[in-house]
């Protein structure tokens, strides 16, 4: 395990290399009560995973006290050194600072005591839509089968090769089972948002769609029946934009009605389904003007041939046909 962690690592075009558990975003897990210096085991148990020295920094997780953890932890006696994020840091110890606590979890109905000599920044473990809970890193152990991070920016292929490579240079009992991105783990625990991001999309587009092809057409209507009001006005000297502005006004107006019954609509159903929206709130400012700006951009473009209509009525041949 160390041998292919150490390999990896020097090979040219990777940053950083780190071994741990197994991957995170696939369910996995192992969980422990806590239990503290003259207190009870915990109520609910928390997360625990070993991690090798490096794991923070392959997966961008800051630091934000105390250190990483170094080769000689695993072989450490109790107290052994631990890691915890600022989930677990402010459960357990609130603002007081959680170096250098000690606290114990049950191994085989034996406790085993830890000592706190870092502090990572809160990271996801299940997937992205679940609040961040308590996690204890534990120095990581031989085994073998086990999790490699590789931190580059290598082509995955390119990266498939080297691991493959160096797994094979060490021992024929080496085998690499599976080779993925974080961006493809993260993007599995996504799936049924996507899907119905893409089906509400299509949705949305088609009705925008029609939305516009029903404002062409009624916008077509009224000018077809204002063609002697707009032969009178042309007579009289209106100019070109100012018989544009008719047809405006009437877009504005429609929309304008259309906008307010539906901003009110859509922010009645989001707070239906505010646990399907991920990475913004139930009345995001950006969504919302982009909506706006789409839905007015559409209803220009629909409203373009019938206001160029409009301005090219010859008023002499309007007035005889009428």
């Amino acid at each position: 395990m160390s041998q292919l962690q150490e390999r990896v690592a020097i090979e040219p075009g990777v940053r950083n290399a780190a071994s741990a558990w197994w991957p995170i975003f696939e369910g996995t897990a192992y969980s422990e009560q806590v239990i503290l210096p003259g207190k009870g085991p915990s109520e609910q148990e928390v997360l625990f995973y070993r991690a090798s020295p490096g794991y923070f920094a392959t997966l961008g997780t800051p630091l934000l006290a105390g250190r990483d953890f170094q080769l000689t932890d695993s072989r450490m006696r109790e107290p052994s050194p631990v890691v915890v994020n600022e989930a677990f840091a402010r459960k357990y110890f609130g603002r007081a600072s959680a170096l250098g606590r000690e606290f114990s979890y049950l191994d085989h109905n034996s406790p085993l005591r830890q000592v706190i000599v870092g502090v990572a920044s809160d990271a996801h473990y299940w997937d992205l839509k679940t609040r961040v809970e308590p996690i204890v890193y534990l120095p990581l152990e031989g085994s073998n089968s086990f999790t490699l991070y590789v931190r580059s920016a290598l082509p995955l292929g390119q990266i498939m090769q080297l691991v493959e490579r160096d797994a094979h240079s060490i021992g024929s009992s080496m085998e690499v089972h599976e080779i993925t991105t974080l961006e493809t783990l993260v993007g599995n625990t996504l799936l049924r948002e996507k899907l119905l991001a893409g089906v509400g999309g299509a949705f949305a587009f088609f009705g925008l769609l029609l939305a516009g092809i029903g404002l062409f057409g009624l916008l077509s209507y009224s000018v077809a029946r204002r063609t002697k009001e707009i032969g009178i006005r042309g007579a009289l000297g209106a100019r070109r934009m100012q018989i544009i502005s008719l047809v405006v006004k009437d877009v504005a107006a429609l929309m304008t009605l259309g906008l307010m019954a539906g901003l009110g609509a859509a922010l009645a159903v989001l707070t239906l389904f505010r646990s399907l929206l991920f990475g913004i709130g139930s009345a995001d400012p950006v969504v919302t003007g982009t909506a706006i700006a789409v839905f007015f951009a559409t209803g220009l473009v629909a409203a373009s041939w019938p206001a160029h209509r409009a301005a090219t009525v010859d008023p002499v041949r309007a007035l005889r046909e009428e």
